[in-house]
């Protein structure tokens, strides 16, 4: 369970941090700060430091 977990949390870190990352900075080229695309960015890195923190667990096992 705890690898589907660590792989969900991985894939969508992933996903979530680059899309928000290019986005928020196509929006900013244009003066705009989106919300939006920062607030995918943080999730992104907090889903990639859960999965990080859950494989950490499973290396002590």
């Amino acid at each position: 369970m705890k690898t589907l977990i660590w792989l969900a949390c991985s894939v969508f870190g992933v996903i979530l941090y680059g899309w928000g990352l290019l986005w928020a900075l196509a929006a900013a080229r244009d003066g705009v700060v989106s919300v939006l695309h920062v607030a995918a960015t943080l999730i992104g890195l907090a889903m990639i430091g859960i999965a990080a923190r859950l494989d950490k667990e499973d290396a002590h096992e």
